[in-house]
């Protein structure tokens, strides 16, 4: 069943935006090689030489595009949102509001997360520590940016209550907070090993999580064992 929201969303994705300038496409350019330096190096290690050499552009070319660092990190900061907007949030509108799409958007961030070349996941991560203790403009964009997929597990868990498919006295803030973290540590862990038995693990806790809060009418959660001390899974299975 459609939501409001969702008839919304669908009907502005068909409308036709304006038509794409080659200064778009180069600004695009400019800014997948932006967010792919700054999840290795932090925006404050983002400089208008390194980001000119990977984008193949001149200095000039990038200071023209953006004016200033502090408009090029803003300008990152929201094409790595737009990254995880359009490849994890986005294709949840394609399932049943409630408990399904919830467990889409977990298993979303999760497969996104275990791609090598998802840099914007990385981007967030990094950019969120380097920004805690810088207040400003900036750090209230990173702080919104890195807050939507918690914002967006607790309205798919409102949709499920509402649906009825989850139990009414969870408190959906509390849910969305413990579900992020256990895809977040596993995201983090992954990164250090190359390990993909953490999102199993991740998975496994997601459901052990949800499993005590269903009711009569609540789809099946999917069955997923825990893996064995020591078993280690290739990325390439959960991809």
């Amino acid at each position: 069943m459609a939501t409001d929201s969702d008839a919304s969303m669908a009907t502005t994705g068909l409308r036709r935006g304006p038509r794409r300038t080659k200064g778009d496409a180069t600004r695009e350019t400019v800014l997948r090689a932006a967010v792919d330096l700054a999840s290795r190096n932090g925006l404050a290690g983002l400089t208008i030489g390194d980001l000119a050499k990977a984008a193949g552009m001149s200095k000039g070319g990038i200071q023209g595009c953006f004016g200033s660092k502090l408009r090029l990190q803003r300008a990152t900061a929201e094409s790595a949102g737009n990254v995880m907007e359009r490849e994890i949030y986005a294709p949840t509108l394609a399932v049943a509001p409630g408990l399904k799409r919830l467990m889409a958007l977990c298993e979303n961030f999760m497969s996104c997360s275990a791609r090598t070349d998802f840099s914007a996941g990385r981007f967030f991560d990094k950019a969120a520590a380097e920004a805690g203790s810088k207040p400003g403009t900036l750090r209230d964009l990173i702080r919104n940016l890195y807050g939507a997929i918690g914002h967006r597990v607790a309205d798919c868990a409102r949709e499920a209550q509402t649906l009825g498919e989850l139990d009414a006295s969870a408190d959906p803030q509390q849910l969305a907070f413990e579900l992020t973290a256990l895809m977040g540590e596993a995201a983090r862990h992954f990164r250090l090993d190359d390990d993909a038995t953490h999102f199993i693990r991740a998975r496994f806790a997601i459901v052990r999580s949800l499993r005590p809060l269903l009711t009569a009418k609540s789809p099946t959660l999917p069955d997923i064992r825990p893996p064995k001390r020591r078993e280690r899974v290739a990325a390439a299975i959960l991809r």
